[in-house]
């Protein structure tokens, strides 16, 4: 973790198709403590740019019927709108897949 007292760590999953966009499949990253889910989409959105944005959302800015976004085994795009206000806590694991990737 960082020297710094005011950033937590994430680990971060990319399955297929998000896999493209990293050459690990699996990484950390550390983001400001007090930050929401939807703060982590957006830090992910500037570290991967357009490709990402294109895999999570449609053109008019909804999720994307394909994608699901695992928080701790849990999809948490069933109910986007509860999910995304809610603040990140130290070692949460995100993966982001496909339904079919699931099995």
């Amino acid at each position: 973790m960082s020297e710094f007292s005011n950033v937590i760590p994430i680990k971060i999953s990319f399955l297929s198709p998000f896999s493209e966009l990293n050459t690990q499949i699996e990484f950390k990253i550390e983001i400001e403590s007090g930050s929401t889910i939807q703060d982590l989409l957006n830090f992910l959105s500037k570290k991967f740019g357009k490709k990402f944005d294109e895999l999570l959302y449609t053109k008019d800015h909804k999720f994307s019927k394909d994608i699901v976004i695992l928080r701790n085994g849990k999809n948490i795009l069933i109910d986007s709108e509860k999910y995304l206000l809610e603040y990140l806590q130290p070692n949460q694991e995100f993966v982001f897949c496909t339904f079919l990737e699931m099995g």
